[in-house]
């Protein structure tokens, strides 16, 4: 009995796989899943420049500044580089009148 059983199984199995009602093979638009694809990449895409050129801003708006202050320091520098030379010119300048007025006569 349990031969028959199995036999009868096996039969019904494939009668079921070959004779089973088939659905309509559905065919994909492929132009139209091309098209989303495409939109899909153009918006990633189109995210991804912006955060880079967010970034990019950034990067140069602290450049900017960095060489801002660098600039600033060194142009503080050249002022005072600038009035130490005069002050010393003065100094030098004080000493040769000095010394003119004296051998002139002039006290």
């Amino acid at each position: 009995m349990g031969f028959a059983s199995a036999a009868m199984l096996s039969a019904a199995l494939v009668i079921f796989t070959f004779l089973r009602p088939v659905a309509p093979a559905v065919l994909a638009d492929t132009s139209k899943i091309e098209q989303q694809v495409s939109e899909r990449v153009a918006a990633e895409v189109h995210k991804a420049v912006v955060e880079s050129e967010a970034r990019q801003e950034q990067k140069t708006a602290a450049s900017l500044a960095a060489a801002e202050v660098r600039f600033e320091r060194q142009r503080a520098a050249d002022v005072e580089s600038v009035r130490a030379e005069y002050a010393y010119l003065e100094k030098k300048y004080n000493v040769v009148e000095h010394a003119t007025y004296e051998m002139a006569g002039v006290r």
